[in-house]
């Protein structure tokens, strides 16, 4: 569905950056996951657009307080289409963006000799969307790192989102996305619509 050329919304606006939306009216936890599973099996899996679920009800946010929210792991890079998608949706909205990253035990073990704690993480932070192209969209970027499992440190960003963007890979010797843990997760129990880009997607 595509959104058109970025330009701020009226205020409640929400607005996709040419993607599938599908939603569902279930209530309760079975519900959900049935259906999410269902996505995972099939939509999510095969489709060449970025697929966008929303849930039986999308909270409403306060306009001052409104988020993109980007899921960022090891080796993303600027020109990654989560970031591009996540960065055009925050745009058009006129949202904030918030990119998160979340270390494991094994990735603080492994911290470049003289960087502190955080700051290899947050050099990954930097290099995924960098200073010069939130300038140059226009969109104000909030880097997080903390340290734990990814489906909670994403999870707890979502309760101010307007949208949670992940990326999916692509199976060795396959056409379908692979959906991990996170994704599900993310599809069970976010709060707001929860955006899946493949990274074979391109921008319009």
């Amino acid at each position: 569905m595509p959104s058109g050329s970025p330009s701020p919304p009226r205020p409640g606006c929400r607005a996709w950056t040419f993607a599938l939306v599908v939603g569902h009216r279930g209530h309760g936890a079975l519900a959900r996951r049935l259906f999410t599973d269902s996505i995972g099996l099939g939509v999510a899996g095969r489709a060449s657009c970025p697929i966008v679920v929303v849930g039986h009800s999308v909270p409403e946010r306060p306009s001052a307080g409104r988020q993109v929210v980007l899921g960022v792991g090891e080796g993303t890079d600027a020109d990654a289409a989560p970031v591009t998608f996540a960065l055009q949706e925050a745009q058009a909205r006129g949202c904030d963006l918030v990119v998160v990253h979340a270390r494991s035990r094994q990735e603080t073990r492994q911290d470049p000799p003289g960087l502190g704690s955080s700051q290899a993480a947050e050099a990954l932070l930097g290099a995924a969307v960098p200073d010069r192209t939130a300038i140059e969209r226009g969109v104000v970027v909030h880097r997080r790192v903390v340290d734990g499992p990814t489906r909670d440190a994403l999870l707890r960003a979502t309760d101010h989102a307007d949208l949670l963007v992940l990326g999916v890979r692509h199976r060795h010797g396959m056409g379908r996305r692979e959906l991990g843990p996170t994704h599900h997760a993310a599809l069970r129990h976010s709060p707001c619509p929860v955006a899946l880009v493949g990274g074979d997607w391109s921008s319009p």
